[in-house]
């Protein structure tokens, strides 16, 4: 097994949450669905979460991601 493989197992067995800012930002949404689809951790978003939907849908994204939009949270 390989070092990354290792890495991997690792992070799928104790699944943490990662927050991501800049979540309108192609870069950010492709590595937040890669992530998820590895099953290597949780996954929040910071940003508005009508343009982060709108973002994720034009980069053929359907994947699910909890978002926070710091403009209504408390």
């Amino acid at each position: 097994m390989s070092f990354i493989d290792l890495v991997n197992e690792r992070a799928r067995k104790s699944l943490r949450n990662i927050v991501l800012p800049e979540a309108e930002e192609e870069r950010t949404l492709r590595a937040a669905d890669a992530v998820l689809e590895r099953g290597l951790a949780q996954i929040t978003l910071v940003g508005n979460e009508e343009r982060v939907r709108e973002k994720a849908r034009s980069l053929g994204i359907t994947r699910e991601f909890s978002i926070v939009d710091p403009e209504k949270a408390e």
